[in-house]
């Protein structure tokens, strides 16, 4: 897909949405350009996740616009199922790792392909050519995709269940998953929550790789070394309003930011 020069990926305009009175989200904007990685970061509470739930399908806001650009114009999200949301080419992980404990990884892998597979369930019954070979290919995506992990999914480990792996190689998986729909812009949700500082180190370098093929990525991320490494942009929250937008160093030395995060746990340093 190619979009026209200046076009953003995703165009978000007075997004808002409340809670009984509260306003979780007020009135953002945000844009994002195809290829960019953006962290969306911000004290406890100030709307990240309600603003990644929003844009993903799961929360309907009050008022505002969600536009996903495509080959044609851009596609308004706003009043979509999920589901719809996801096969237009936007995918998100979680905070808690949605993954299938029982399945195998390869069949997490295929499962997370569905909004791209066509056969139906009668077809695979009666053993259909077209089916047969549409899960060929879905096989073969699996695996490069997970070879996008480099030693932590080889072959011999695709029968596995999914609940025997570590929490980092959980964590690996779901991202795998999301890649796995085909998405034109990855929503990652704290992907460095839990993780020692190797397992840092390879998540960035993951995030990184992902974006050198052609993804667009919006995270949101606590840890501020993994948030300087790998962003473009960083965009900061407070109580629902956006108040920093822009390159990384510009943004850690805003005082609005410096004073968002004072007796908070959140390190700036």
């Amino acid at each position: 897909m190619t979009l026209a020069a200046g076009r953003p990926l995703l165009d978000v305009r007075g997004l808002t949405k409340r809670f009984e009175g509260l306003v979780a989200v007020d009135g953002v904007d945000l844009a994002i350009a195809p290829g960019e990685i953006v962290s969306l970061i911000g004290p406890n509470g100030s709307g990240k996740t309600t603003f990644f739930h929003c844009v993903t399908g799961f929360h309907r806001p009050e008022s505002g616009s969600i536009r996903l650009a495509d080959g044609e114009g851009a596609r308004e999200l706003v009043g979509r199922p999920a589901h719809e949301i996801r096969a237009l080419g936007l995918a998100r992980t979680f905070q808690t790792r949605e993954l299938f404990g029982r399945m195998s990884l390869l069949d997490n892998m295929l499962a997370a392909m569905h909004t791209r597979l066509r056969a139906r369930w009668v077809d695979a019954v009666v053993g259909r050519r077209a089916t047969r070979e549409e899960e060929r290919w879905a096989r073969a995506r699996a695996a490069e995709i997970l070879a996008m992990f480099p030693g932590r999914f080889p072959p011999e480990r695709w029968p596995e269940p999914a609940a025997a792996l570590s929490f980092a190689n959980r964590c690996r998986l779901e991202i795998a998953m999301a890649l796995a729909s085909e998405p034109r812009l990855l929503l990652v949700d704290e992907p460095a929550a839990g993780l020692n500082p190797h397992e840092r180190v390879e998540i960035m370098e993951t995030l990184q790789a992902i974006r050198a093929r052609g993804y667009t990525i919006l995270l949101v991320e606590h840890n501020m070394r993994v948030v300087t490494g790998v962003s473009d942009r960083i965009v900061v929250f407070d109580r629902g309003r956006k108040i920093a937008d822009g390159p990384p160093t510009a943004v850690m030395q805003d005082p609005a930011v410096t004073e968002a995060y004072l007796g908070t746990e959140f390190d700036v340093a």
